[in-house]
Protein backbone atom coordinates (compact mmCIF):
# COMPACT_ATOMS: atom_id res chain seq x y z
CA UNK A 1 0.00 0.00 0.00
CA UNK A 2 1.36 3.03 -0.89
CA UNK A 3 0.91 6.38 1.38
CA UNK A 4 1.36 9.57 -0.64
CA UNK A 5 -1.16 12.34 1.01
CA UNK A 6 -0.94 14.49 3.85
CA UNK A 7 -3.56 14.28 6.98
CA UNK A 8 -5.65 17.47 7.84
CA UNK A 9 -4.70 18.64 11.39
CA UNK A 10 -1.36 20.66 11.47
CA UNK A 11 1.02 18.09 12.30
CA UNK A 12 1.96 14.58 10.83
CA UNK A 13 2.07 12.20 13.75
CA UNK A 14 -1.14 10.31 12.59
CA UNK A 15 -0.88 10.20 8.95
CA UNK A 16 2.82 8.88 9.79
CA UNK A 17 0.99 6.10 12.17
CA UNK A 18 -1.62 5.38 10.11
CA UNK A 19 1.31 4.30 7.50
CA UNK A 20 2.58 2.11 9.80
CA UNK A 21 -0.41 0.80 10.62
CA UNK A 22 -1.68 -0.11 6.95
CA UNK A 23 1.82 -1.07 6.17
CA UNK A 24 1.07 -4.44 8.35
CA UNK A 25 4.57 -2.89 10.29
CA UNK A 26 3.22 -1.17 13.10
CA UNK A 27 5.44 0.64 16.44
CA UNK A 28 3.67 -1.02 19.42
CA UNK A 29 4.93 1.24 21.21
CA UNK A 30 4.68 4.50 19.63
CA UNK A 31 1.06 3.91 18.97
CA UNK A 32 0.84 3.41 22.59
CA UNK A 33 1.76 6.75 23.28
CA UNK A 34 -0.08 8.13 20.63
CA UNK A 35 -3.56 6.61 21.76
CA UNK A 36 -2.99 7.50 25.26
CA UNK A 37 -2.81 11.47 23.77
CA UNK A 38 -6.23 11.04 21.93
CA UNK A 39 -7.70 11.87 25.15
CA UNK A 40 -11.38 11.68 24.23
CA UNK A 41 -11.18 8.50 22.08
CA UNK A 42 -14.22 9.71 19.78
CA UNK A 43 -15.48 7.06 17.48
CA UNK A 44 -14.30 6.99 14.04
CA UNK A 45 -15.18 5.43 10.59
CA UNK A 46 -12.76 4.24 7.88
CA UNK A 47 -14.54 4.97 4.74
CA UNK A 48 -12.67 3.18 1.73
CA UNK A 49 -13.51 5.26 -1.00
CA UNK A 50 -13.66 3.49 -4.81
CA UNK A 51 -12.87 6.89 -7.07
CA UNK A 52 -10.84 4.87 -10.30
CA UNK A 53 -9.28 7.39 -12.48
CA UNK A 54 -10.63 10.57 -10.71
CA UNK A 55 -9.15 10.03 -7.66
CA UNK A 56 -7.04 13.51 -7.83
CA UNK A 57 -10.79 15.35 -8.20
CA UNK A 58 -11.34 13.68 -5.22
CA UNK A 59 -8.79 14.72 -2.60
CA UNK A 60 -9.16 18.68 -4.01
CA UNK A 61 -12.60 18.68 -2.59
CA UNK A 62 -12.07 16.31 0.00
CA UNK A 63 -9.65 18.79 1.34
CA UNK A 64 -12.34 21.13 1.37
CA UNK A 65 -14.83 19.14 3.23
CA UNK A 66 -13.18 17.52 5.98
CA UNK A 67 -13.33 18.76 9.20
CA UNK A 68 -10.42 18.79 12.06
CA UNK A 69 -9.47 15.54 12.92
CA UNK A 70 -10.13 13.45 9.97
CA UNK A 71 -7.36 12.69 7.82
CA UNK A 72 -7.29 10.85 3.99
CA UNK A 73 -4.38 8.88 2.34
CA UNK A 74 -3.90 6.78 -1.01
CA UNK A 75 -4.86 3.15 0.11
CA UNK A 76 -4.34 1.49 -3.29
CA UNK A 77 -4.37 3.08 -6.79
CA UNK A 78 -7.88 4.62 -7.68
CA UNK A 79 -9.28 3.70 -3.68
CA UNK A 80 -8.92 6.27 -0.95
CA UNK A 81 -8.91 5.77 2.97
CA UNK A 82 -10.29 8.42 4.94
CA UNK A 83 -10.88 8.45 8.61
CA UNK A 84 -14.02 10.21 10.06
CA UNK A 85 -15.62 10.64 13.63
CA UNK A 86 -18.84 10.25 12.95
CA UNK A 87 -21.69 8.26 14.81
CA UNK A 88 -23.61 8.17 11.88
CA UNK A 89 -21.07 6.28 9.58
CA UNK A 90 -23.62 5.11 7.02
CA UNK A 91 -25.20 8.58 6.60
CA UNK A 92 -21.90 10.34 6.90
CA UNK A 93 -20.71 7.72 3.59
CA UNK A 94 -23.96 9.18 1.99
CA UNK A 95 -23.31 12.90 2.07
CA UNK A 96 -19.79 11.85 0.61
CA UNK A 97 -20.72 10.52 -2.18
CA UNK A 98 -23.73 13.11 -2.82
CA UNK A 99 -21.59 16.03 -2.83
CA UNK A 100 -18.41 13.94 -4.95
CA UNK A 101 -21.01 12.91 -7.29
CA UNK A 102 -23.03 15.89 -7.83
CA UNK A 103 -20.24 18.90 -7.37
CA UNK A 104 -17.22 16.78 -8.56
CA UNK A 105 -18.67 14.12 -10.69
CA UNK A 106 -16.71 11.55 -8.95
CA UNK A 107 -18.62 7.81 -9.36
CA UNK A 108 -17.90 6.79 -5.79
CA UNK A 109 -18.10 3.09 -3.89
CA UNK A 110 -17.68 3.11 0.02
CA UNK A 111 -16.58 0.35 2.18
CA UNK A 112 -17.25 1.64 5.59
CA UNK A 113 -15.57 -0.02 8.76
CA UNK A 114 -17.07 -0.51 11.81
CA UNK A 115 -16.35 2.14 14.50
CA UNK A 116 -12.57 1.81 15.15
CA UNK A 117 -11.25 4.74 18.56
CA UNK A 118 -7.77 3.79 18.60
CA UNK A 119 -4.61 3.95 15.84
CA UNK A 120 -4.03 0.74 17.09
CA UNK A 121 -7.09 -0.36 15.57
CA UNK A 122 -6.68 0.94 12.33
CA UNK A 123 -5.70 -1.93 10.80
CA UNK A 124 -8.92 -3.77 11.82
CA UNK A 125 -10.60 -1.26 10.84
CA UNK A 126 -8.77 -1.36 7.02
CA UNK A 127 -9.70 -4.96 6.64
CA UNK A 128 -13.17 -4.53 7.56
CA UNK A 129 -13.62 -1.36 5.42
CA UNK A 130 -11.86 -3.88 2.28
CA UNK A 131 -14.12 -6.51 3.08
CA UNK A 132 -17.31 -4.40 3.02
CA UNK A 133 -16.32 -2.92 -0.21
CA UNK A 134 -15.36 -6.02 -1.96
CA UNK A 135 -18.24 -7.70 -1.18
CA UNK A 136 -20.30 -4.74 -2.44
CA UNK A 137 -18.47 -4.43 -5.56
CA UNK A 138 -19.12 -8.47 -6.24
CA UNK A 139 -22.70 -8.43 -5.14
CA UNK A 140 -24.47 -5.35 -4.63
CA UNK A 141 -22.27 -2.85 -7.07
CA UNK A 142 -25.58 -0.55 -7.93
CA UNK A 143 -25.96 0.19 -3.95
CA UNK A 144 -22.51 2.24 -4.03
CA UNK A 145 -22.15 2.23 -0.35
CA UNK A 146 -21.31 -0.95 2.29
CA UNK A 147 -21.25 -1.40 5.35
CA UNK A 148 -19.29 -4.01 7.37
CA UNK A 149 -21.78 -5.48 9.60
CA UNK A 150 -24.29 -5.61 5.87
CA UNK A 151 -24.23 -8.79 3.55
CA UNK A 152 -22.37 -11.34 6.10
CA UNK A 153 -23.33 -14.18 4.24
CA UNK A 154 -21.90 -12.33 1.03
CA UNK A 155 -18.55 -11.91 3.04
CA UNK A 156 -18.11 -15.31 4.08
CA UNK A 157 -18.57 -16.18 0.58
CA UNK A 158 -16.31 -13.23 -0.93
CA UNK A 159 -13.36 -14.39 2.03
CA UNK A 160 -13.14 -18.18 0.79
CA UNK A 161 -9.75 -18.85 -1.62
CA UNK A 162 -11.40 -19.56 -5.31
CA UNK A 163 -10.47 -23.17 -5.75
CA UNK A 164 -12.65 -23.46 -2.37
CA UNK A 165 -15.48 -21.88 -3.41
CA UNK A 166 -15.25 -23.84 -6.95
CA UNK A 167 -14.80 -27.07 -4.93
CA UNK A 168 -18.04 -26.06 -2.97
CA UNK A 169 -20.24 -25.35 -6.28
CA UNK A 170 -19.46 -28.51 -7.75
CA UNK A 171 -21.55 -30.44 -4.50
CA UNK A 172 -24.96 -28.81 -6.06
CA UNK A 173 -25.31 -30.50 -9.73
CA UNK A 174 -27.02 -29.27 -12.17
CA UNK A 175 -26.14 -25.51 -11.23
CA UNK A 176 -25.68 -24.69 -14.96
CA UNK A 177 -29.63 -25.39 -15.66
CA UNK A 178 -30.54 -23.50 -12.75
CA UNK A 179 -30.72 -19.57 -13.47
CA UNK A 180 -32.36 -15.69 -11.36
CA UNK A 181 -35.55 -16.84 -11.72
CA UNK A 182 -34.36 -20.24 -9.54
CA UNK A 183 -32.38 -18.36 -7.07
CA UNK A 184 -35.26 -15.73 -6.89
CA UNK A 185 -37.25 -18.35 -6.14
CA UNK A 186 -35.70 -20.05 -3.25
CA UNK A 187 -34.64 -16.16 -1.78
CA UNK A 188 -38.49 -16.02 -1.68
CA UNK A 189 -39.13 -18.88 0.24
CA UNK A 190 -36.60 -18.32 2.63
CA UNK A 191 -37.97 -14.80 3.45
CA UNK A 192 -41.18 -16.22 3.91
CA UNK A 193 -40.68 -18.75 6.09
CA UNK A 194 -41.51 -21.18 3.46
CA UNK A 195 -45.45 -20.24 2.87
CA UNK A 196 -45.72 -21.02 -0.81
CA UNK A 197 -48.93 -18.54 -0.98
CA UNK A 198 -47.23 -15.83 0.32
CA UNK A 199 -43.63 -16.29 -1.62
CA UNK A 200 -45.94 -16.82 -4.52
CA UNK A 201 -47.28 -12.88 -4.19
CA UNK A 202 -44.27 -11.36 -3.99
CA UNK A 203 -42.83 -13.18 -6.65
CA UNK A 204 -45.88 -12.04 -8.45
CA UNK A 205 -46.85 -15.65 -9.27
CA UNK A 206 -49.39 -17.97 -9.53
CA UNK A 207 -48.56 -20.50 -6.49
CA UNK A 208 -48.92 -23.49 -8.81
CA UNK A 209 -45.96 -22.00 -10.97
CA UNK A 210 -44.33 -21.73 -7.86
CA UNK A 211 -44.68 -25.24 -7.15
CA UNK A 212 -43.55 -26.19 -10.65
CA UNK A 213 -40.38 -24.40 -9.68
CA UNK A 214 -39.71 -26.03 -6.39
CA UNK A 215 -40.37 -29.60 -8.32
CA UNK A 216 -38.14 -28.64 -11.31
CA UNK A 217 -35.26 -27.24 -8.81
CA UNK A 218 -35.46 -31.02 -7.01
CA UNK A 219 -35.59 -32.59 -9.98
CA UNK A 220 -32.51 -31.00 -11.50
CA UNK A 221 -30.33 -30.86 -7.95
CA UNK A 222 -32.00 -33.37 -5.68
CA UNK A 223 -32.45 -30.08 -3.14
CA UNK A 224 -35.93 -29.37 -1.85
CA UNK A 225 -35.96 -25.69 -1.01
CA UNK A 226 -39.21 -26.12 0.95
CA UNK A 227 -36.96 -27.23 3.38
CA UNK A 228 -34.32 -24.81 4.74
CA UNK A 229 -31.48 -26.58 4.78
CA UNK A 230 -31.47 -27.19 1.40
CA UNK A 231 -32.88 -23.83 0.68
CA UNK A 232 -29.61 -22.23 2.57
CA UNK A 233 -27.04 -24.83 0.28
CA UNK A 234 -28.84 -23.65 -2.81
CA UNK A 235 -28.52 -20.01 -2.47
CA UNK A 236 -25.37 -20.55 -1.11
CA UNK A 237 -23.80 -22.05 -4.25
CA UNK A 238 -25.58 -18.65 -6.33
CA UNK A 239 -23.34 -16.55 -3.88
CA UNK A 240 -20.75 -18.84 -4.85
CA UNK A 241 -21.40 -18.60 -8.45
CA UNK A 242 -22.27 -14.97 -8.90
CA UNK A 243 -18.94 -14.50 -7.09
CA UNK A 244 -16.66 -16.72 -9.49
CA UNK A 245 -18.36 -14.56 -12.33
CA UNK A 246 -17.65 -11.53 -10.71
CA UNK A 247 -14.00 -12.30 -9.83
CA UNK A 248 -12.62 -9.18 -11.21
CA UNK A 249 -14.75 -7.20 -9.04
CA UNK A 250 -12.79 -8.33 -6.06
Amino acid sequence: MQIILRQMKSDDILSSAAEEVLKNNPDSVRLQQIDAMDEDCCAKTLFLMLCGRKTDTAVEHLRAMLEENSWFMLYEPGILAVSIPTENPMQYAQMLRDTLESEAMVPVWIGCSMSYRKMSDLKTAAAQAETALRTGQCFHQEERIYGYCENLIEQMVVSLPENTRQQLLSTVKGMDELNDEDAHTAGALMTCSFNAAQAARQLYIHRNTLLYRVERIERITGLNIMHLSDAQKLQTAFLIRESLQNRTAQ
